[in-house]
């Protein structure tokens, strides 16, 4: 999986292409979102656009995205 980030009009958007699975890139991804909320970012958006698949492993990384935007972190 590759990812591209930008900020436009105060969002913070990850545009993903490839292959989502959970591990390693997956993984690293999450993580590296979940900071970006620690450190403040409460508008974010991940477009899912450029996938050519998902395992279920990747369905579990952008539920958790979720979660941890909700809460804050």
């Amino acid at each position: 999986m590759k990812y591209s980030e930008s900020v436009e009009k105060g969002v913070l958007v990850f545009e993903l292409s490839g292959y989502l699975k959970g591990r390693p890139e997956g993984y690293e991804f999450l993580e590296l979102v979940r900071s970006k909320i620690t450190d403040g970012a409460d508008k974010i958006v991940v477009d899912l656009g450029g996938l050519d698949r998902m395992d279920s492993s990747g369905l579990g990384v952008i539920a958790s995205i979720l979660t941890s935007a909700a809460r804050g972190g």
